[in-house]
């Protein structure tokens, strides 16, 4: 909701109403109406915010001016303030009765990113510009699992209700695992807010850093090796870790070099690891789900999270020291040697 708190906050706008529209025929991949409006209500930030079924509850086509003449009716002393895009700003004069559209509501224009302003329809129509931070958001990313800039709730219920992406992603796992990689996801996205870090980031990387365990670990390590001859001689337990990183970028698109760096080291941890490296590391480490009182770590990482991995790596070490199993991958050795400056 943060291009909508930036206008609302500039307008000093009370209310804000987020008016879904009936599911196109050509838009196949849209979830069914009642999901769509859930997700839409476990998005709202506040109660200034409010979903608007109007639109959906018209038989055949709907105009906005009809949205807008449904508006004044209900709130006829109030000002109205219509939020369109750059792009639809310079198709305005096309919309159905477009000069009585902007003296009923003013006509509020929030300049994109690679569009230019219609700067006649700007004077005719008497729109209000609103510059501010560039959003690019694109909802085919979050039902392709390239982006998932949206609440952690939304996130959830996509995933309870096997939406968009799920069905892809839950092909790469068995059941107990899933349950693993949602659980991580959750706390890295947590641990990524609570520190001011990017939340989608976090969940992206924490979905995925598993992706390469289901798989024949020996052809993994082939096709690995094809790529990178460096990693001929890995440990078996580190397989997986690199088999998700060309995974992630193979069969799902993604092209972030810190969330694959941090799928890549989720295992292993390397020297001098990216802030989303640190938090998958940590979160796969912690998760509730692990079976063992976490609740401190938890409780380090979300303070601080790269003080909380340093929590995280020297309870690792000790944990390996009291159980006579030392690391054995020089790549794990070296981070605890980087980090805590001890090592086998």
């Amino acid at each position: 909701m943060g291009l909508l708190d930036i206008v609302s906050r500039q307008l000093n706008i009370d209310d804000v109403f987020l008016i879904p529209t009936k599911q196109p025929p050509w838009k196949s991949q849209m979830a069914p109406l009642e999901h769509r409006l859930e997700m839409v209500r476990l998005a709202l930030p506040d109660s200034r915010y409010h979903v608007c079924t109007y639109e959906i509850e018209q038989e055949g086509i709907n105009y906005s001016i009809d949205t807008v003449k449904h508006f004044k009716e209900l709130y006829p002393t109030s000002d109205i303030y219509y939020l369109i895009g750059t792009d639809q700003a310079a198709l305005f004069h096309e919309w159905k009765d477009a000069l009585n559209l902007s003296r009923l509501a003013h006509i509020v224009v929030y300049n994109r990113l690679g569009y230019q302003l219609p700067r006649a329809n700007v004077e005719t129509y008497r729109m209000m510009v609103i510059e501010g931070k560039r959003f690019e958001i694109s909802s085919t990313d979050i039902r392709a699992l390239k982006c998932l800039d949206t609440p952690w709730p939304v996130i959830d219920y996509i995933l309870d209700h096997d939406l968009y992406f799920t069905a892809k992603l839950s092909s790469y796992y068995e059941p107990k695992r899933l349950k693993h990689v949602r659980s991580v996801a959750k706390l890295a996205y947590d641990i990524a807010v609570s520190n001011k870090e990017n939340g989608s980031k976090a969940a992206i990387a924490g979905l995925l850093h598993d992706i390469g365990k289901l798989g024949n670990q020996k052809e993994y390590l082939k096709l690995l090796i094809e790529e990178d001859p460096k990693l001929a001689n890995v440990p078996s337990f580190s397989i997986h870790q690199y088999a998700g990183a060309y995974l992630a970028r193979k069969d799902f698109g993604i092209v972030d070099e810190e969330i694959l760096d941090a799928i890549a080291y989720h295992a292993s941890g390397k020297p001098n690891m990216n802030w989303l490296g640190e938090i998958i590391y940590s979160a796969d480490k912690i998760e509730p789900l692990r079976g063992f009182d976490s609740k401190s770590l938890i409780e380090s990482c979300m303070a601080d999270s790269h003080q909380g991995f340093i929590d995280v790596l020297r309870a690792n070490y000790e944990y390996h020291t009291e159980i006579g199993k030392p690391f054995k991958y020089h790549l794990t050795a070296e981070a605890m040697k980087y980090y805590l400056g001890e090592h086998e």
